[in-house]
């Protein structure tokens, strides 16, 4: 065994600390509430498992192809769920990238349908006014034609 090993390890693992605390220091501090420093610190733990998984998955699939000894049927059948394994962790990555790439235009989807029903609503009330004022005109005209009808009815045909 190399006598290196455990001070890259013992490194790598400080570095992983720090970087950790880091990254949990700023969340907290940034944070505009506890449930989302919760949720946030949720998804970079489920993202770190996430990772470490695929990096287990990578080692075992390395050790089965590169491993002395004999092909055996199971080794080709641990190399082919490796391969399905991280090919399904990458295509599941990336169906998911893109539709979280999808979540700012479904909020302005959204954002917008809002507008129309708002926009829909003062329309609406625009046209009831309209109509209001359109009847009360009306009204009023017809009296104007009603006295006008009534004066030419009540003068002599002469003048």
């Amino acid at each position: 065994m190399n006598p290196l090993i455990p001070v890259v390890v013992t490194a790598v693992l400080a570095v992983l600390t720090v970087t950790a605390n880091a990254i949990i220091s700023t969340t907290i501090k940034f944070a505009p509430d506890s449930a989302t420093v919760r949720a946030e610190l949720k998804q970079i733990g489920a993202t770190v498992l996430r990772r470490l998984l695929d990096l287990s998955m990578v080692l075992s699939l390395a050790y089965a192809v590169f491993a002395p000894g004999p092909i055996t049927g199971f080794r080709v059948f641990n190399i082919a769920i490796g391969v399905s394994a991280l090919t399904f962790a990458y295509t599941a990555s990336m169906i998911m990238r893109v539709l979280n790439g999808f979540e700012p235009l479904w909020k302005a989807v959204h954002q917008m349908g809002e507008l129309q029903t708002q926009m829909s609503d003062v329309q609406r009330r625009i046209v009831d006014q309209l109509y209001d004022e359109q009847s009360r005109h009306i009204a009023i005209t017809g009296k104007v034609v009603d006295v006008l009808a009534q004066k030419a009815s009540k003068e002599p045909e002469g003048t």
